[in-house]
């Protein structure tokens, strides 16, 4: 789609009687034309946000933005934030500037001046638990009082199978098959839903809460809810306090701690264990361990 039809398209928006805000329109914008999850919607729209922020604070328009004010920006970011979250939301700021030209707010075209920070993807160490601080965290969540029983669910679910907070998050009651025992979880960034064996443990966790402590939030699909009113599904946010939370509880240092570090410790079991067998036969667990490998690594799930 060309620039000039953009412009048309974006412009009938901005001069119709029910004209949305900026950043609602740089969220349908975003959705329509880049198809991004809505994970990064809220990066967008958050980056929006602070950058009309800042020139209002320094009473400035749109129209009179400068590459100073951008440059501005991303220094303040830099001061607050690491280099590959600035990078990443430096992103989300090109995507905006865009918008803001395209709907014709902005004439000067700011998006390709806009520099980001260079990082290593590997600069970091990566975030992985030993299994034993794994156990310390599990059993340090009390499960005779709210909301342990679901917590615990979630963290076993984390660590069992690799997951991202998203992909717990959007299990909803139609995706576990629990006379097949099988469960599916549908990957927010690519929307491709996979399928992973229930094990046993799993599904008493997630029974466990379901029949005891989940509220009556019949409307709500998703499993896991907030325990208080309003029932709404939990956010990422909400996981990484509720893992930092119990591993301080734990008496294990929660600087870096989160989902991710859960995920990576499944990854440090599942990629070495075709390695390390023997000629024994393997055990269930081992067994398991191949299903998610050929589930989540095989050319099938590649298309």
């Amino acid at each position: 789609m060309t620039l000039n039809c953009l412009s048309q398209n974006w412009g009938q928006v901005q001069t119709s009687a029910d004209t949305p805000t900026v950043t609602g329109g740089v969220r349908r914008y975003r959705r329509a034309h880049n198809g991004v999850s809505e994970r990064t919607l809220v990066r967008d729209v958050e980056t929006a946000s602070g950058f009309l922020e800042q020139l209002r604070s320094g009473r400035t328009t749109i129209a009179r933005a400068r590459l100073t004010d951008v440059d501005a920006f991303v220094r303040k970011l830099a001061t607050r934030l690491s280099r590959r979250t600035v990078a990443d939301t430096c992103s989300s700021l090109r995507g905006f500037l865009r918008f803001l030209r395209i709907t014709g707010r902005m004439t000067s075209d700011l998006a390709n001046e806009v520099v980001a920070p260079r990082y290593r993807i590997d600069e970091r160490p990566p975030r992985c638990l030993p299994w034993s601080d794994v156990q310390k965290i599990l059993r340090a969540i009390s499960r005779t009082e709210a909301p342990g029983k679901r917590d615990y669910a979630i963290v076993l679910l984390l660590a069992t199978y690799g997951l991202g907070a998203a992909e717990v998050l959007g299990i909803r009651l139609e995706d576990v098959n629990w006379q097949g025992g099988v469960l599916k979880v549908c990957q927010p960034k690519t929307n491709v839903l996979i399928e992973l064996p229930l094990l046993p443990a799993v599904a008493q966790a997630m029974t466990a809460y379901l029949r005891w402590e989940r509220p009556p939030a019949r409307s709500v699909q998703h499993i896991f809810v907030r325990e208080n009113m309003p029932y709404e599904p939990l956010t990422s946010g909400a996981i990484r306090h509720c893992i930092r939370h119990y591993a301080h509880l734990a008496g294990i240092s929660t600087k870096v701690i989160g989902a991710h570090a859960l995920r990576h410790y499944a990854a440090s079991r599942i990629m070495p264990r075709r390695s390390e067998r023997s000629g024994s036969r393997p055990s269930e667990y081992e067994v398991w361990l191949d299903t998610i490998i050929v589930t989540r690594h095989s050319p099938d799930a590649w298309d």
